[in-house]
């Protein structure tokens, strides 16, 4: 097996030092409420998961994972955050990273992940097979998210805001 070369290092971090609206930034829609209840966890508990932030060369962090927990730390007074730093990780091991992270968790739009996928296919070059492979998914789930792109604005957001069901919709 062959070692990362890329370093890493946990440390608190001011949130003001923090690029949030770097390449990784995907999510588009955040539900209030699951931000004020993790509002009310930092409140009581801190941040338990440390976030994950690139350090660039020119020394400034952008985030990776974890924009729920800024805004979250930030709503609940938070001047400082736990932080996993990596460094070496180019824009497109950004946003796999970020897009592996987040396909799991259930208030990522449908439309959020599609756009990042198409992003990684004509930025980056890869094909749907790569991708599928990278993120553990079917090429054929792959296939049928991206083509949800191709729905009207008006479907996309009924579907957005859980309205319409993702698959109770039939893409020709």
């Amino acid at each position: 097996m062959k070692a990362d070369p890329r370093q890493k290092q946990l440390a608190e971090l001011p949130i003001a030092d923090i690029k949030t609206d770097g390449i990784a930034k995907i999510r588009e829609y955040y539900r209030p409420e699951t931000l004020e209840e993790l509002k009310q966890s930092i409140t009581k508990e801190g941040v338990l998961q440390p976030i994950i932030v690139s350090q660039e060369e020119n020394g400034v962090y952008e985030l990776v994972i974890g924009s729920r927990r800024i805004n979250s730390s930030l709503r609940a007074g938070g001047k400082n955050i736990p932080a996993i730093i990596i460094k070496g990780l180019d824009d497109k091991d950004k946003l796999l990273m970020a897009l592996s992270e987040n396909l799991h968790r259930e208030d990522l739009t449908p439309f959020e992940e599609a756009k990042v996928m198409l992003k990684l296919i004509h930025e980056y070059g890869m094909s749907i097979k790569e991708l599928s492979a990278s993120i553990g998914r079917a090429e054929r789930s792959v296939g049928n998210r991206i083509r949800l792109l191709k729905l009207p604005l008006e479907v996309q957001d009924m579907i957005s805001q859980q309205l319409l069901g993702v698959n109770t919709v039939s893409i020709i």
